[in-house]
């Protein structure tokens, strides 16, 4: 493998899908998709705790997210490391 295949391999992983890396992208509360007015403020109430839930769950992803990255980033460094070392040493027979 060239050197220009193997990096173009090494980026792509690095930018995977990240529910490949354990992460899971969260789906905004169904309330916030209806365009109807809340019918009660029990519903109003129960839709804003909702969103401050998917606000966590947003900002725990968008971590995740970089964090596989990160562990991506340095998996293609020790990857192309490797790769040098062993190109340096040429093709056996030649």
């Amino acid at each position: 493998m060239n050197r220009a295949s193997l990096l173009l391999a090494a980026a792509f992983a690095v930018h995977a899908c990240p529910a490949a890396a354990g992460c899971e992208k969260p789906e905004p509360p169904a309330c916030t998709s209806w365009y109807d007015q809340f019918n009660s403020a029990y519903d109003l109430d129960g839709c804003k705790r909702d969103l401050e839930y998917y606000k966590d769950e947003v900002k725990e992803f968008g971590e995740c997210v970089k964090k596989a990255g990160e562990t991506a980033e340095k998996e293609l460094k020790k990857a192309a490391e490797n790769f040098e070392r062993r190109a340096a040493k040429g093709v056996a027979g030649q």
